[in-house]
């Protein structure tokens, strides 16, 4: 039985050899090539000392090197994590010492600040290389790649991501996102984080084109038309960056599309009523986790008639609504969101506690609370350790940010809880408003008191813009530090 993902390359390469499978700003690489290629980096490595089950780390700046590198690791059974440039030098060489990691491989001319062998790669270097046939592990023990995770909290979290786990993820997604061999897919988060490297790998999967976009900076629209993209992967921090660049008069400037798929954060429906005005109706929300790979996806009936949903499970994804004993909550009543998954990670490397905490009885807690309808959608509300309790009553998140969103004026809307020794919580609501509003702070608190009660924000905030990652996930330390700063600013 072969359990080695990369297979996946081999047999479109049989399949399809002259079709592309990889479009860059300067070149084209088909099927047939990229197997080739793939092949020859894994001989070279080899050359070099790697070897299945060892663990490496990759530094790139080139698009190609990167996924020809990511393949050729995961073919001879070793195991790839990414690093950046920018990564704290305690923090990575914590996380080499976690790993066991024995090399960094990077077209970056050697700046190696650990103890690692440094790898210097370039296309070149192997191009001509006989390749090594027997360099395939077809049945590999070790993860092919290791998940540096840290949403907004800021803590370290190393998921080992598995063959056979990953395959189910892309088989499953194959079935259920409507991509085909005649699709050019791309995603503006850059190829440097596991999310757009299991995009990259979805599409193979389909036997489509991935195009790796150049500078982000430029006129996007005119790129994506350029490169005749029909899916677009991207978070809200993009679609927030693209829709306040729009003139106010435009209409769907992305209706080219098939596919416009946005997950990685919470996407509310003011959100998904500008995209459809501006953008596209083609819209996608995509429900998924790290360690759990793809959860849910709306349909394009779904998506705007039912406007929190973020679709039903997938097939063989099982999904249910429990109260904090476990015990299952009826439908349309909320509740702490688990999830069973064939994709599913076993846990945190090196981290009991966090692992007992999400991983109980064959279960993922992902740590969100939510809802299942009558029809089978999953509702998500937002995150269980976001709940505020003021006064011994349950406030949540999205009960606040989808009121402020109704407001004209009102972008973004983020609600979160100051500490409070006498009232446990006290709900703060930060906003963004919309480009040249003139609204002021106190015409937003009276607006949540009339609209909200009992479970309004007793404090609304503006700020310029919401401190967000490059998967649009709010950073809640930073959010934290910038109403603190305009509240000390407005005490003075």
């Amino acid at each position: 039985m072969n359990n080695n993902f990369t297979n996946i390359l081999t047999q479109q390469a049989q399949k399809q050899p002259k079709a592309i499978a990889l479009i860059l700003e300067d070149e084209t690489i088909s099927y047939e090539l990229l197997e080739g290629l793939v092949s020859k980096c894994a001989t070279y490595l080899n050359q070099q000392g790697v070897k299945e089950g060892d663990v490496v780390a990759e530094l790139f700046d080139n698009g190609l090197l990167s996924v020809i590198t990511m393949l050729a690791s995961a073919r001879m059974g070793a195991t790839l994590f990414t690093i950046s440039e920018t990564m704290p030098k305690d923090f990575l060489n914590q996380i080499i010492e976690d790993i066991n990691a024995s090399f960094i491989i990077s077209d970056f001319e050697k700046n190696n600040t650990t103890n690692l062998k440094y790898i210097y790669m370039q296309k070149k270097f192997f191009e001509d290389i006989e390749i090594n046939t027997s360099l395939y592990a077809s049945n590999p023990k070790a993860p092919w790649y290791i998940i540096v995770g840290s949403g907004s909290t800021g803590k370290k979290k190393l998921i080992l991501d598995f063959h056979k786990e990953f395959i189910f993820g892309l088989t499953v997604i194959k079935n259920h996102l409507p991509i085909d061999i005649h699709d050019r897919i791309t995603s503006f988060i850059p190829l440097s984080y596991a999310t757009t490297k299991g995009r990259f790998f979805e599409t193979i999967t389909a036997g489509a084109t991935f195009v790796v976009l150049p500078d982000l900076n430029g006129p996007i629209i005119d790129t994506l038309k350029k490169y005749r993209v029909t899916t677009l992967h991207a978070s809200v921090f993009h679609i927030e960056k693209l829709l306040n660049s729009l003139p106010s008069n435009v209409t769907q400037v992305l209706g080219f599309l098939k596919i416009l798929s946005v997950g990685y954060s919470s996407v509310k429906e003011p959100l998904r009523q500008r995209i459809k005005n501006k953008l596209t109706k083609n819209l996608f929300i995509r429900y998924s986790t790290n360690e759990i790979g793809p959860i849910s996806l709306t349909s394009l009936e779904n998506v705007f008639s039912t406007p929190t949903s973020v679709g039903k499970p997938i097939k063989g994804v099982k999904v249910e609504i429990v109260d904090y004993e476990g015990k299952l909550k009826p439908a349309n009543e909320v509740g702490l969101i688990r999830i069973q998954s064939p994709g599913m990670a076993d846990g945190y490397l090196n981290d009991e506690e966090a692992t007992n905490k999400a991983f109980k009885d064959g279960w993922f807690y992902p740590g969100d609370i939510g809802k299942l309808t009558e029809d089978g959608q999953l509702i998500h509300l937002g995150r269980s350790d976001d709940m505020m309790i003021m006064n011994g009553v349950n406030i949540y998140p999205s009960q606040i940010e989808n009121e402020m969103l109704k407001h004209s004026e009102v972008n973004e809307a983020i609600a979160f809880p100051l500490k409070h020794e006498v009232h446990q919580d006290i709900p703060v609501c930060a906003v963004v408003l919309k480009k040249n509003s003139k609204i002021i702070q106190n015409e937003l608190t009276r607006y949540a008191y009339d609209n909200l009660g009992s479970y309004r924000p007793q404090l609304v905030i503006i700020l310029d813009k919401s401190p967000r990652n490059e998967q649009g996930k709010i950073i809640k330390k930073e959010l934290q530090h910038l109403v603190k700063t305009s509240l000390n600013r407005n005490k003075m």
